[in-house]
């Protein structure tokens, strides 16, 4: 009997766990504050230009723990290369940006918590999406705070109240990844274009971007100040 192959290898570079740990602290997450420290230290302790063997990400939680960096990494091995000249998959930004702005985002962590929305948030549309990274033309700053708009097929949505954490410098009519809000980078080369691509082919997605006209983080669903939280958890590691 032939031999079953050993799961291939996945290693993840600073740039992609940075921002996806960055988008974890944009939201609230029952992940755990230890396993949470442990990433960040683990973040911490890359250079630039290092890459870091994705087991030992997944060694931080449970076995099989349905997490947001569990869930990241199997949709990266999507896209593995099975020939063995190929070499490992490194995880990288743009997996992460495919990731949280599409369909198996919503599939995967969303969707499933639908049946008992309606007890933690009062606008359904907004809260999914808020869940995605959006493109979005930054309108206006004020210190820590930022304005912007996602501009859609059928209109835009203008959010209000964005956090822009320390050594970020958003400037008006710039493109800027926005996770609930979080301003996380400025976009670059194709990355609007996958995002706005992946954002629009949800069908779903589409008919909430139809009923959203405005999101405003400092008075976000059940939350409250949303845009305070998000910094808070900012300000635990930066």
């Amino acid at each position: 009997m032939k031999a079953i192959s050993e799961e291939p290898s996945v290693l993840i570079d600073r740039d992609a766990l940075e921002l996806a740990f960055r988008v974890i602290l944009s939201c609230e997450t029952p992940e755990g504050t230890e396993q949470e420290c442990t990433i960040f230290e683990l973040l911490e302790s890359m250079g630039p230009l290092d890459v870091l063997d994705y087991q030992e990400i997944l060694s931080v939680y449970k076995p099989n723990a349905n997490v947001v960096l569990r869930r990241l990494r199997d949709f990266a091995a999507l896209m593995i290369d099975p020939a063995p000249e190929a070499g490992p998959l490194v995880v990288r930004r743009e997996h992460v940006l495919r990731h949280f702005a599409s369909t198996y985002h919503l599939n995967q962590v969303v969707a499933p918590k639908l049946r008992d929305s309606y007890q933690r948030v009062l606008d359904i549309p907004s809260w999914f999406v808020g869940h995605l990274i959006l493109p979005c033309e930054v309108v206006g700053i004020a210190g820590e705070l930022a304005e912007a708009r996602f501009v859609h097929a059928g209109g835009a949505v203008r959010l209000r109240n964005l956090y822009v954490p320390p050594g970020l410098d958003p400037r008006p009519s710039e493109i800027w990844g926005v996770h609930f809000s979080h301003v996380l980078w400025r976009m670059a080369g194709n990355e609007e274009s996958v995002s706005r691509m992946l954002i629009e082919a949800s069908p779903v997605i589409g008919e909430f971007l139809r009923i959203v006209q405005e999101i405003d983080y400092v008075d976000f669903q059940r939350h409250g100040d949303y845009c305070r939280m998000s910094q808070d958890r900012f300000h635990t590691y930066y």
